[in-house]
């Protein structure tokens, strides 16, 4: 509702500049049609921010007292002003104990000199941004993805010269976020395509091929050979589908309707539907191994494993992506942990299966001393 009203208030705005048009050169009509444009892509990108979460924030030194290593950001954007809450989780420097701040420090600051550019013809929105105390100045950066994992969302900075603040961001439908795009090309002098639909990885977890057929409403039928505990990764625009697996065997093992929704920019097809777990592992800047290990504990189908976190996601035909590794990507050894910051998690998606053989291969080495674990042969 709030988009909608501030499109009406947009199209009141036209409205009225037309009734009182008369008289004024093609030119000044073109700036103003131009800016009545960039207003309401402001107005949009305004209801897409709302509350936005910008992780990490990257602060240097708040407080020379009480470093900051860890903080979060929450944005709120009016299309003019922008207000950035800040959580901080700092040492303690007498002991280097970690404390947690509950409060949010906020920091409001406005818009200034907003320009809509393009980089390698890409466009973005690039503007100066100051806050109400005078303190901080800095830069805001808006730009929409078109490829890769955060397709169809938008990429958001805020920075000054002590802090930086960034995320993705998607709250519109991808017609709405189509429709933010083509304006901004117009603006820009771009011609930049947004991806037409959702990534989805087709899961066979049979140890055996299938083919499977996939029907689009009133359109002819897709169909993919997938291999024994195979998969395959396809793009689908939104919209309700139909989908037929077939073993090797002949045997009709799916036979369902499913619907790709602007819920989420990628999907497990899950041909099974067996239970998925989600192994959450912490990346750390430190030589001390004991800091690698957790302390939580899991338990799946009765039984309990130490020192393992991890979560499950019910057996789904559908499963919206909530992980950073799907099925055919390998969990790294390191990653890229960007400012002061010196720990971040990472998450990989198994089949449940899978991770429990994992699981019990890993309690049977691990039982076995280092002459029983010679005489195997691998």
């Amino acid at each position: 509702m709030k988009l909608m009203r501030q499109n009406q208030y947009i199209l009141i705005l036209l409205f009225g500049s037309f009734l009182f048009s008369c008289g004024e050169s093609e030119e000044e009509l073109q700036k103003k049609e131009k800016e009545a444009v960039e207003q309401e892509i402001l107005s949009k990108l305004s209801v897409t921010l709302n509350e936005a979460w910008s992780t990490p924030l990257i602060i240097e030194n708040p407080y020379l007292e009480f470093p900051s290593k860890a903080s979060y950001g929450k944005l709120k954007f009016d299309g003019v002003n922008l207000k950035l809450n800040k959580q901080y989780a700092y040492y303690k420097n007498n002991d280097m104990h970690m404390l947690q701040r509950a409060d949010w420090v906020t920091e409001v600051g406005g818009l200034d000199d907003v320009r809509f550019t393009k980089k390698q013809n890409i466009p973005q929105i690039k503007a100066k941004w100051k806050s109400e105390d005078g303190l901080n100045n800095g830069s805001f950066l808006i730009k929409p993805i078109l490829e890769g994992d955060f397709v169809n969302h938008f990429y958001y900075e805020l920075s000054s010269d002590k802090w930086m603040v960034y995320g993705y961001e998607k709250e519109m439908s991808f017609e709405e976020f189509n429709e933010v795009v083509i304006s901004l090309n117009s603006i820009c002098g771009t011609n930049s395509v947004p991806k037409d639909g959702s990534s989805v990885l087709i899961d066979n977890g049979l140890d055996t091929g299938a083919v499977v057929m996939i029907t689009a409403e009133g359109d002819s039928a897709m169909e993919y050979e997938i291999a024994g505990y195979g998969t395959e990764t396809i793009e689908l625009k939104e919209g309700k589908y139909h989908v037929t697996a077939t073993s090797v065997l002949d045997s009709v093992f799916v036979d369902e309707d499913f619907e790709i929704t602007d819920e989420s920019y990628s999907y497990n097809l899950n041909l099974t539907k067996q239970d998925y777990i989600i192994e959450n592992v912490m990346y750390i800047v430190s030589d001390n191994p004991e800091l690698y290990t957790t302390n939580e504990s899991f338990t799946y189908d009765g039984k309990t494993y130490e020192e393992v976190d991890a979560d499950v996601i019910p057996g789904a035909l559908l499963v919206a992506s909530a992980w950073d590794y799907n099925l055919d990507e390998e969990m790294p050894e390191e990653v890229t942990i960007y400012g002061d910051n010196n720990s971040t998690t990472k998450s990989k998606v198994y089949r449940a299966q899978t991770f429990v053989l994992y699981l019990e291969l890993y309690e049977l080495f691990n039982g076995m001393d280092e002459e029983e674990l010679g005489g195997l042969d691998f």
